[in-house]
């Protein structure tokens, strides 16, 4: 379903006298890169993450960036031993406008597996308090 035609309240999730978003505001992804911390060596390894197949800055933890409305590729990993592409996981985000796109990455607990990767939600902009 798409995001504000119900399901978060009266209104359609906007709020009291909030208009909807315009086809061409931007919405958001807001990416956790998450580890289970008794995996010790991640703490000091930069995780890796493209968007749309470009590079993108990133840190283990909470990370957001504005993106325009449509589907979007993500992609995370961390570099491990001999390879740049450990803990691999990927998938098409999908953006509205006005709304945040809450994605959780998971790291593995073993190296060489496939890391996970999931969408939590999608809210509104004004009600996740951005």
């Amino acid at each position: 379903m798409h995001p504000g035609g119900g399901g978060f309240g009266q209104g359609g999730g906007y709020g009291q006298g909030a208009p909807p978003p315009t086809p061409d505001q931007p919405g958001r992804i807001e990416l956790n890169l998450a580890f289970n911390p008794m995996r010790l060596f991640l703490h000091g390894v930069t995780p890796k993450v493209s968007v749309n197949r470009h590079p993108v800055a990133a840190r283990w933890g909470r990370m957001g960036f504005d993106m325009p409305p449509g589907s979007h590729h993500v992609s995370c990993a961390f570099p491990y031993l001999f390879s740049d592409n450990a803990g691999s996981a990927q998938m098409m985000v999908p953006v509205y406008p006005g709304h945040v796109t809450v994605v959780a990455y998971d790291a593995p607990g073993l190296m060489f597996l496939n890391g996970s990767i999931r969408i939590v939600n999608t809210v509104p902009m004004m009600q996740y308090g951005r």
